[in-house]
């Protein structure tokens, strides 16, 4: 018969795990050599369409915008690391130019003519 959990002696056995790797380990690198490191579109794609975080950057970046003492048109978003996309940057270039088109509708119907 099969022993039953509580019957069966069990041994543990401690075993020490490490792991360790550099951050551009994994990466596509233009130069074995140089450390320049590459990334392929589908990386830069993958990274703009993400359901789970870029809705957040983009929403945190046009708080941040709206927080700025001079308004937004006084802030620059420097974007670091998106690719050629410029993802975060295009945040604010689309919300600058909502801005202006809303300010622009508005103000027809207050116009003097």
């Amino acid at each position: 018969t099969a022993a039953n959990a509580d019957d069966a002696t069990m041994t543990r056995i401690n075993t020490p795990i490490s792991a360790s790797w550099k951050a551009v380990d994994g990466l596509n690198s233009l130069e074995e050599n140089n450390k320049i490191i590459s990334f392929d579109t589908s990386a830069y794609k993958a990274m703009m369409d993400d359901p789970s975080r870029t809705p957040l950057f983009e929403k945190a970046i046009i708080q941040r915008l709206n927080a700025a003492p001079g308004g937004p048109e006084s802030m620059t978003v420097l974007d670091l690391g998106t690719g050629p996309y410029a993802l975060f940057a295009m945040v604010q270039e689309k919300y600058m130019r909502l801005r202006r088109t809303n300010k622009r509708s508005s103000s027809i119907g207050t116009e003097d003519h």
